[in-house]
Formats: C-alpha cells, structure tokens, sequence
C-alpha cells in the first residue's frame, strides 16, 4: 500500500524525468527554454518540500575566547 506522500514524491519523480527527455528531444529553441524553466520550478518546488536541515550550533575549541 503506497501513501499519498509516496505518491506525490513517485508522481514528481517521473515528472522531472519526463520534461528532462522532452527537453533533450525538443528542436524548437524556444520551446526548450519553456520545458526548461518548467523543469526548474518543479526542482524548486521539491527543494521547498524537503525539511531543512538543522543548522550546526559554534562549538568552543580549546583555546578560543567564549562567546
């Protein structure tokens, strides 16, 4: 049994896929500017989508002044 998240994450998956082979048989220069500026907004979209990562806390090095 597949979750929508599972769903949702397979579904962008092919989708990037299937603008990237589009883009690479595209002729019409203007077209694959268009295809392009698609498949980056779907990137950008699915970097939006991924939980940060937790930024590393300074740590005090022996020797160093404490902040």
């Amino acid at each position: 049994m597949t979750t929508d998240h599972q769903t949702d994450h397979k579904n962008d998956h092919e989708d990037w896929r299937e603008l990237a082979r589009q883009i690479q048989q595209e002729n019409n220069p203007q077209k694959m500017i268009e295809l392009v500026q698609q498949l980056i907004a779907k990137f950008d979209e699915q970097q939006s989508r991924k939980t940060p990562l937790p930024t590393p806390q300074p740590q005090n090095r022996p020797g160093s002044p404490e902040v």
